[in-house]
């Protein structure tokens, strides 16, 4: 058991049973809750058509894609307009103005302001919301280095320490005697003795969010600013403010301190905060308690000072507050010393916020897997991040208190590699997670001077596929939609320990990050299994969504300040309603808590210990192989119960399915029902990445033939007769990070343009001789690589360009055959990967052309790395982006012989990277 005065929780049999418990409570299997228990955002049969509702008095915004539109450039007026438009018509319900690595426009400028009022007008012209970024750059909080311009007292302080000889010249902030454990005075001490030294420092890329000061600063140079200049479009345009990557100090391995945490201990507490600070890095008498008041006093004025100033302003002028913690992925190992804990976070926001960045897992097995992998060097160390945890703390919040809207930073830094398809079953897992309002990272306005590398990708116009993605998004948005019916269905409400930074130790602290600190506490046989104590509460999550039960997390602070326990022994906080409380993995409850949970036990409320699940009972009774993968998400609605389901297992399952009454089986992505049961249909599968709805009968009224689904085990393939493939824009021979492009030009191959940045200040040579200039359009991929016309004959050439660029092209008509442009193909391309065709750089679309003979049901097309589009007599019949990669074409057929057109376009990561990786369409099927 933990000492909350000593040192170390108990880690024995964690993993294997659960932990002894303060109080003997009887075992209950839980009780539904009450019909009406939670309230219920909307059960309108059209979710469509809602009245307006509020959250804190403001309006709230309609679900959907608000992606960041990186400002990375040099912004021009008919530019922005451009791309505004390509917003709206993809889908979007609004844009994060995002200034970012490579903007050329100065930051909280006169010009700045003129184009965030230029887009304003447009957005109001178009329906779209703006979402303000809060920043110039990350993390929020600089106002693009004004803050600390203003006092460099508001620069951000911290600790560093560690085992060092004394130097009685320069002493340390604090120093303590490794044995005894006493702070002492360096400077009377012999140079060269050991010591646990805390040295302080200050860091100029971040403020002090404990400062009240610094908070009136960030909000007095930034949000009032925006108050000033465009209160005219607050609320009505101009919709929230978003904040990103918040938290006590940025940089690893430090703690924070502030002279305002010092002053704040010493009124609050009665004496000096130095002398304890070896407590937050050994187990030395009385470490636990200490580092439970510390972290949470360092919350508070992170929260109060900081955080809480933002939120004020932004709700005081009807905006919503939005937008993440740093590292908000955990461990608790980077939680508790980033940031204390999330969830009182998420409480203060508007609308809570995470950043998936860290949580994708490869597999995409998240009822599987409950760990990511290790990180890549340079972003984190020996940290192991658990997506499940990320996802139902910030949700927990939003049931709880937020109208379940919960607005995600999403599809972070994956790298130009990230298929359509990728994208779609991430988004659906996040979606089924409760994710609503939906931020992409990032919208790009340019991938000029190097904003490429900017953790990509862009998912906007410079993806080949982007006119096809809006398809996509609008059934992401459908997806979003159908959950805000009803309230989540939550029977258990699963307990966090307050005081886990009692076992926040220094080695955690040195081990966290990929920091220069080779710190290691002396006293670490002693020292708490965070780890341990970790896995057990993430694997009990992991069962209990393998179990299909609904719950939400609690936090002990949440009891005494947010619960109320009701006559008929539910637990009550604010719109949710449980019957019964599981305890967290260890038993140092606090006294508060031990007193509220017998109180609720008297009442007939059911306490159940950590990680047992035997007597819950599922949301669904789903049997079948491999049903433990499937994500169900179970909304309470006035008419029943209704259900989300995503297949994560990474194989095509086939579930079974019994319900008590008649539910239509909704697809999402065609948006028709497709079957009415109480069972699945015999012939049903569930095919990986694929989701569906089960709701109440007349929701939804678009209705086609089960048979027609993608959800139907098909019959006898065939295939139709492949005619031709063709590109529907000239080749391109890509060279990358280089200032040089050497080919060789074959008979009959041709070449007619070159792309680069900044041809007019750096103009390229061919073969030796300076290239005269004859501009052309710029590649649609971007307007920063502008067009010239080149002319070159058959043989060995060679551009060079004074500095080396991301991206040096040229644009005709050949095939690529290592750096040799060959003569165009006499046939056709065909099936298979194009980019072993001789189109290992393209950027756009291929038309590929079939005929059939009879009448069919559905297409499969077995392709990779692109977004199909299929049209069957002249009729588009839809897209295509993921998983099961089948399209219902039934009504499109005819008897005799039928024409299939596929539309085929790629992703932009060959061109970009000239990444010469498989693109194409390897297969056709017909059934």
């Amino acid at each position: 058991m933990l000492d909350p005065f000593g040192s170390t929780p108990v880690a024995s049999q964690l993993l294997d049973c659960p932990p002894p418990t303060l109080l003997s409570f009887r075992l209950m299997k839980p009780s539904s809750p009450p019909p009406a228990g939670n309230q219920s955002h909307a059960d309108a049969t059209d979710v469509n058509s809602q009245p307006v509702a509020t959250i804190r008095g403001i309006p709230e915004p309609e679900v959907g894609l608000y992606p960041f539109w990186f400002w990375n450039g040099d912004q021009q007026e008919d530019e922005l307009i451009r791309q505004l438009r390509l917003v709206h018509a993809s889908g979007c319900k609004g844009i994060a103005i995002h200034a970012r690595r490579g903007n050329r426009t100065p930051y909280i400028s006169d010009r700045w302001f003129s184009l965030i009022r230029l887009m304003c007008d447009e957005a109001r012209k178009l329906g779209l919301k703006i979402w303000v970024y809060d920043e110039d750059g990350y993390p929020s909080g600089n106002a693009g280095w004004r803050v600390q311009k203003t006092d460099p007292a508001y620069i951000q302080q911290s600790l560093q320490f560690g085992y060092e000889p004394s130097d009685p010249e320069n002493p340390a902030f604090a120093a303590f005697d490794p044995v005894t454990w006493e702070m002492v005075d360096e400077t009377q001490l012999p140079a060269g003795t050991e010591l646990l030294r805390f040295r302080h420092i200050r860091f100029r890329y971040h403020v002090d969010t404990l400062n009240p000061d610094v908070g009136r600063c960030f909000v007095s140079l930034t949000h009032e600013e925006y108050g000033k200049r465009l209160s005219g479009y607050f609320s009505d345009v101009i919709q929230a403010f978003y904040t990103d990557d918040q938290c006590f100090t940025l940089g690893f391995g430090k703690l924070p301190w502030s002279e305002s945490l010092d002053e704040e201990w010493t009124r609050r507490y009665g004496d000096d905060l130095r002398p304890h600070l070896v407590k937050l890095l050994e187990e030395v008498p009385g470490c636990g308690e200490f580092r439970v008041r510390f972290y949470d006093l360092v919350q508070e004025l992170f929260l109060k000072n900081f955080i809480a100033q933002q939120q004020e302003w932004c709700e005081a002028h009807g905006l919503l507050y939005t937008g993440h913690l740093s590292y908000d992925e955990g461990p608790l190992r980077v939680e508790i010393p980033g940031y204390g804990s999330s969830m009182p976070y998420y409480r203060l926001q508007t609308i809570p916020a995470i950043d998936d960045f860290l949580s994708v897992l490869p597999s995409q097995r998240y009822l599987s897997e409950p760990f990511t992998g290790a990180i890549s060097p340079g972003v984190v160390r020996e940290c192991r991040y658990a997506p499940l945890m990320l996802f139902k703390k910030v949700a927990s919040i939003a049931h709880q208190f937020a109208n379940d809207l919960i607005s995600a930073e999403v599809l972070t830094a994956l790298g130009w590699g990230t298929t359509p398809a990728f994208a779609d079953k991430q988004m659906r897992f996040e979606i089924g997670m409760g994710v609503n309002l939906i931020t992409p990272h990032a919208f790009y306005y340019t991938l000029g001077r190097g904003t490429l590398r900017d953790c990509p990708p862009s998912y906007f116009f410079q993806q080949p596929c982007f006119p096809y993605m809006g398809t996509m998004f609008a059934a992401w948005t459908r997806m979003a939609q159908v959950l805000r019916r009803g309230t989540y269905h939550a029977p258990l409400l699963l307990l966090r320990n307050h005081r886990l930074a009692a076992l926040q130790h220094g080695g955690m602290l040195a081990w966290a990050f990929d920091s220069e600190s080779t710190f290691e506490p002396r006293t670490l046989a002693a020292a708490p299994d965070t780890d341990a104590v970790e896995r057990v509460e993430v694997h009990t999550v992991l069962r209990l969504h393998r179990a299909h039960v609904g719950f939400d997390f609690g936090e002990e602070t949440v009891l005494a300040r947010d619960a109320t326990i009701t006559p008929e022994g539910h637990v009550r906080i604010g719109r949710m309603t449980y019957s019964a409380v599981m305890l967290p993995p260890l038993d140092d409850l606090e006294p508060a808590t031990t007193v509220w949970l017998e109180e609720f036990q008297k009442k007939g409320g059911t306490v159940i210990p950590h990680g047992l699940l035997r007597d819950l009972s599922p949301d669904i009774d789903l049997p079948g192989e491999g049903h433990e993968e499937i994500l169900v998400h179970t909304r309470d609605t006035a008419d029943g119960l209704e259900y989300f389901l995503v297949n994560v297992s990474g194989r095509t399952l086939h579930p079974e399915i019994r319900l008590e009454s008649d539910r239509d089986l909704y697809d999402p992505t065609a948006d028709c029902v497709v079957h009415t049961g109480t069972t699945l249909p015999g012939n049903f599968e569930f095919p990986d990445g694929s989701a569906f709805f089960l709701l109440t009968p007349g929701v939804k009224t678009c209705r086609i033939p089960f048979g027609r689904s993608v959800f139907a085990v098909p019959g006898e393939a065939v295939a139709p007769e492949f005619m031709e493939c063709r590109p529907l824009r000239d080749n391109l021979y890509v060279a990358f990070n280089t200032n040089t492009l050497d080919f060789v030009i074959e008979d009959g191959a041709s070449v007619h343009t070159l792309y680069c940045e900044d041809m007019d200040e750096h103009p390229p040579a061919l073969d030796g001789a300076p290239l005269a200039i004859e501009a052309t359009a710029h590649h649609p991929a971007d307007t920063c690589y502008t067009g010239t016309r080149l002319a070159c004959a058959p043989g060995r050439h060679q551009i060079k360009i004074p500095e080396k660029r991301d991206l040096i092209a040229l644009e005709g008509d050949f095939r690529v055959d290592g750096k040799t442009l060959r003569a165009p193909a006499s046939t056709t391309c065909t099936e298979g990967d194009l980019a072993a065709q001789g189109f290992p750089c393209y950027w756009g679309e291929f038309e590929y052309r079939y005929e059939f003979s009879g009448r069919f049901s559905r297409i499969e097309i077995d392709m990779a790395a692109g977004i199909a589009q299929v049209s069957v007599n002249g009729t588009e019949c839809g897209i295509i982006s993921g998983n099961p990669f089948r399209l219902d074409i039934a009504d499109a057929c005819r008897g005799g012989t039928n024409q299939l057109v596929i539309r085929f376009a790629n992703i932009a990561r060959n061109f970009v990277t000239a990444g010469h990786e498989t693109f194409g369409i390897k297969g056709v099927r017909l059934d």
